[in-house]
This record gives structure tokens, C-alpha cells and sequence, in this order.
């Protein structure tokens, strides 16, 4: 089984680590800067890269 690290951070520099047991499948094929479900992590809305 595949474990995926998570780590996600706002435009005010607070951040989050997230190890994820289950849906990872979700994650798999996604390219780098594509948006998800934030509900993966336990959020509300979307992830997505900002530039």
C-alpha cells in the first residue's frame, strides 16, 4: 500500500501536513498544480496551486 504526505499551505504561509491512508487513489494520475477536493484532507473546497 502506497502512503501519500500532503502538504499544503495558504497565501498567508500557515500550513498543513496531512499523511493520507485512504483516497489516495483520488491523487494518483494528477498532474502537478491540478485542482482537487479539499475534502480529502477533511476541508472545505478546492486545492489548487497558486502562482
Amino acid at each position: 500500500m502506497v502512503n501519500f504526505k500532503l502538504n499544503v499551505s495558504d497565501k498567508t504561509g500557515k500550513s498543513i501536513s496531512v499523511d493520507l491512508k485512504n483516497n489516495t487513489n483520488s491523487l494518483l494520475g494528477l498532474k502537478v498544480g491540478a485542482q482537487i477536493n479539499a475534502s480529502i484532507i477533511d476541508q472545505n473546497g478546492d486545492l489548487k496551486k497558486q502562482n
